[in-house]
């Protein structure tokens, strides 16, 4: 930030450096969102469970295809830490047969999250969700 003008970090700088690995691990977090998100419009009501294994498989499927190359990645702790947020965030719900059903905002978030990813990660996500789903019928 120079007074009114944004400048990009020179790519020879440290700060340059801080700023792509930052870059790097918010794309990462927000495409194991949208795993997650793009499950819960296609495959409800779903189990936990369930919704905990296929937001993993799917994740190491993604990670396979486009060569991310961190564990963490497909983590069953972050993506059960992710869905107990949306629990207590009201944006997924319990109906009476114990299945996660998510609530009308998850939509909205799940776009804003699309506008976000590489257009072929988000591609490759609805893709395998699709896959996914016709597999289980």
């Amino acid at each position: 930030l120079d007074g009114e003008m944004v400048r990009a970090a020179n790519r020879e700088t440290a700060a340059w450096l801080q700023l792509k690995l930052l870059a790097g691990s918010a794309s990462e977090t927000l495409q194991r969102y949208a795993i997650v998100l793009e499950l819960l419009q296609q495959a409800q009501p779903i189990k936990r469970a369930e919704l905990e294994r296929q937001s993993i498989t799917l994740a190491e499927r993604l990670s396979s295809i486009h060569g991310i190359d961190a564990p963490e990645f497909y983590d069953k702790k972050v993506m059960t830490s992710f869905i107990a947020s949306l629990k207590a965030q009201s944006l997924l719900q319990v109906n009476d047969d114990g299945d996660q059903v998510a609530a009308p905002e998850i939509g909205p978030l799940s776009d804003d999250i699309d506008e976000l990813l590489d257009p072929t990660i988000l591609q490759t996500i609805r893709q395998s969700v699709q896959q996914l789903m016709v597999s289980a019928d």
